[in-house]
């Protein structure tokens, strides 16, 4: 809104203390004031009240360029009080150069938001009781006129808090048939020969073998996890390994996606692939890899799309591709749940 200082009446420096005064005004209002240098030149004060940690702009108009003028901003006891008790910036025209050229000053910015309380900001002539330039209404050395204006200019910053990621298997899923892994026969040389994995795929000792798949649908969610069930030596670990057998009823792309529980101090990964083979019963019958998707250890979930074929068989595998001492025995086993969707094409 426009604000018309009220002359000879709001001067906080006026040599007949009784008269000392300001105008109130509010953040946002715009003063529109004349001063005049005379011998008993005119100053403006104004004073406004503004919470604390804001930051302020205050701009300064100068209509014609009769004389130069100040701009002081000082902290005030109150809204009434021409008494300062802090000192901040200062703004001055220079030789006329503001003529139609707004100066603008920044107080509190960035550092040093002001504090809650009363402001004065004070408008007068430079060494105006030597220019000797009374009030003369249309005279090029009468008064010269200009605008104030005190914005907010106080930057919001938006704090997000990070949800923590809580894993649970979705509502409707199907959990895995395979119980956690443990080994029932180890050899002398310390590797297991026999265990209870009950969805190697061909991935058991010792070889040949009979495959072992748990059968997938499509668009199924699939809870599972994944252990270290013997660790032979520090760098030398027998993992779980899941291998589900599905096929697709239509052409196209799909979409496989893998979620993982990251809650151990320092999960490992997990690992998922897709495989084509003519014959799946039959390990000596090498299957194709056709994607690989790695899941990195800071991430709880990623996904990866698949070109596949109805008159194919496929086998998704998940497992740990490198682990350390995590994920050993059933107390420490690694959650995940997957599920692959036909994407629609429009």
């Amino acid at each position: 809104m426009g604000f018309q200082s009220a002359d000879d009446l709001n001067n906080c420096f006026n040599t007949i203390t009784t008269l000392r005064a300001v105008d109130n005004i509010n953040i946002g209002d715009k003063v529109c004031g004349t001063l005049s240098a005379d011998t008993r030149f005119d100053i403006d004060s104004f004073a406004f009240t503004t919470v604390g940690g804001r930051d302020l702009e205050v701009t300064l108009n100068v209509l014609d360029n009769s004389f130069d003028i100040q701009v002081d901003f000082d902290k005030v006891d109150d809204a009434d009080s021409c008494t300062s008790t802090l000192t901040f910036d200062r703004l001055t025209s220079s030789g006329g150069s503001l003529v139609f050229q707004p100066e603008k000053v920044i107080i509190g910015a960035p550092n040093e938001p002001l504090d809650a309380g009363t402001y004065r900001i004070t408008v007068a002539p430079v060494n105006g009781d030597s220019l000797d330039l009374p009030c003369s209404s249309g005279s090029s050395s009468g008064p010269l006129g200009y605008e104030l204006l005190v914005t907010d200019v106080t930057t919001t910053t938006t704090t997000t808090t990070e949800v923590p990621f809580v894993f649970a298997c979705p509502s409707g899923s199907v959990n895995e048939q395979e119980a956690c892994v443990t080994c029932t026969t180890l050899a002398q040389s310390g590797i297991c020969l026999t265990s209870t994995e009950a969805n190697a795929g061909c991935s058991l000792q010792p070889t040949p073998q009979t495959p072992t798949y748990e059968s997938y649908t499509i668009g199924t969610t699939l809870c599972g996890s994944l252990n270290i069930y013997n660790q032979v030596t520090s760098v030398d670990v027998e993992s779980d390994n899941d291998f589900y057998l599905f096929n697709v009823g239509t052409s196209g792309t799909y979409l496989v996606e893998l979620t993982v529980d990251k809650s151990l101090s320092s999960a490992p990964a997990a690992q998922a692939f897709i495989s084509s083979s003519t014959n799946f019963t039959d390990c000596a019958v090498d299957s194709t890899s056709i994607s690989k998707f790695a899941q990195s250890n800071d991430e709880n979930s990623l996904e990866f799309k698949v070109t596949l074929d109805s008159s194919v068989d496929y086998v998704l595998k998940v497992d740990l591709p490198f682990v350390g001492t995590d994920a050993v025995g059933c107390a420490n086993q690694l959650n995940y749940f997957v599920k692959i969707t036909e994407v629609m094409v429009e």
